[in-house]
């Protein structure tokens, strides 16, 4: 009768295939006929038979005492997953084994790594030789016990990849943290506030890590809330970006407060913001007077006058800020054209509603743009009498100053001034 022993491996392997075709229930008779065998045990199809059937056998591949025992703990190695069904007992056999060889100098740097792989899929140990790992002097070691520790069930590999962002570790470690926080993303906001924000990476990754729609909504309502309370602290939260050591960050900030200036009611930011004037940057500069005129120009004037003050010796900060000023205040092309679009008898009423607004500069651009009709604006059948006649009368200033204009610019440019316009001039 022929023996098990003497068929090839080839021939087990094959012979293994068929009868789990067609005869299953009779795969554990074959089993059981090749597993005292050292070379049919550690075939890969025998492996994987008792590692999923065979719950009472995986002894015989852990045991240190058995001959053969280091090919048949080799032949484990090729698992991944699945060690729910051994018992804590043989998962801390295993776990020591692995621990042996990723220690061992002559293990190749791929086999540890793949060590280190199948500690995190051990269900029913200690996981401390993993987080020890994390440490490891040996760069390919470090960085697969820090992406092993993300694949832990709950959060145990949290304490060791936290403490990890605070070093050169930090790379690795915020994408580990992104897939534990994604299963338990009701722990998210406690944890986050443990992450350090030293480095801009770690920084912009712990936001990321959030990844939850409604976590977004909660921030950007934060940052529009208009109560007395959140705005003094979200301007101090932008007073630590723009003291930022990158200036990266400093410019995103700027560039914030240029877009969406916040209500800083107690001039908190005002001092930093003068200072980054001063930048040697060309696009801090730019963006700080930006920020500042966005800021104060409608609720603290005299801060704007302040700013000019401190930089009047300074040539070249004072040219940058003021060509900023002037790109702010100067009327875009973009307006022109509405204008320029808009009958007049729409536009005539506007002209009485700006006039509280008008500062000098506005008021100086107005006057051009009315007197001078660059644009082209004016339509011949435009009555601009009524509001030369109106601003006349009122008691402002400025809206005075606007009626000459209005007088200047409805001549008629081709048979120029009547005698009544005269009358108005010299009156």
């Amino acid at each position: 009768m022929v023996q098990v022993r003497d068929i090839g491996k080839w021939a087990l392997s094959e012979l293994y295939k068929m009868i789990g075709k067609y005869r299953p229930k009779s795969l554990d008779w074959l089993l059981l006929r090749v597993y005292e065998d050292d070379a049919f045990a550690c075939e890969p199809l025998v492996v994987s038979h008792v590692h999923r059937r065979r719950q009472n056998l995986p002894d015989g591949y852990l045991n240190k005492d058995l001959e053969g025992f280091e090919d048949r703990s080799n032949a484990l190695k090729s698992l991944q997953g699945g060690f729910l069904r051994w018992t804590a007992s043989q998962q801390e056999k295993f776990q020591e084994i692995l621990i042996k060889e990723i220690c061992h100098e002559d293990t190749k740097i791929e086999d540890k790594v793949n060590c280190v792989q199948q500690l995190s899929l051990l269900n029913y140990v200690d996981q401390k030789p993993l987080f020890d790992l994390a440490n490891s002097d040996k760069s390919a070691i470090q960085e697969a016990a820090l992406r092993a520790s993300g694949d832990l069930d709950g959060d145990q590999g949290l304490p060791s990849l936290i403490e990890a962002l605070s070093d050169e570790r930090a790379r690795i470690a915020v994408y580990s943290l992104h897939k534990i926080l994604k299963a338990m993303p009701s722990k998210t906001y406690q944890l986050l506030s443990t992450i350090p924000d030293t480095k801009v990476t770690v920084a912009k990754e712990a936001i990321r890590l959030i990844d939850r729609d409604e976590a977004w909504t909660i921030l950007i309502r934060a940052a529009e809330n208009t109560d007395p309370k959140i705005a003094k602290s979200l301007v101090q939260a932008m007073l630590r970006l723009l003291n930022h050591e990158s200036a990266e960050v400093r410019i995103a900030a700027l560039k914030r407060l240029d877009g969406k200036p916040l209500q800083d009611q107690g001039d908190i930011l005002a001092p930093r913001l003068l200072e980054l004037v001063h930048s040697d940057l060309d696009d801090e500069c730019t963006k700080a007077a930006k920020a500042i005129l966005e800021t104060y120009a409608r609720t603290n004037v005299a801060k704007i006058g302040y700013v000019y003050r401190k930089i009047l010796s300074d040539r070249p900060t004072l040219k940058r800020v003021h060509d900023t000023y002037l790109e702010i205040v100067s009327p875009s092309r973009i307006r022109n054209t509405y204008v320029h679009g808009l009958p007049w008898d729409e536009l005539r009423s506007y002209v009485f509603e700006i006039m509280p607004e008008l500062h000098a500069d506005a008021l100086y651009a107005a006057e051009v743009f009315i007197e001078t009709n660059s644009t082209g604006w004016k339509e011949p059948g435009d009555d601009l009498l009524k509001v030369e006649l109106g601003l006349k009368a009122s008691k402002d200033e400025k809206a005075r100053r606007l009626a000459l204009s209005f007088l200047v610019g409805g001549v008629d440019e081709s048979t120029g001034w009547i005698d009544e316009e005269r009358f108005w001039s010299d009156g």
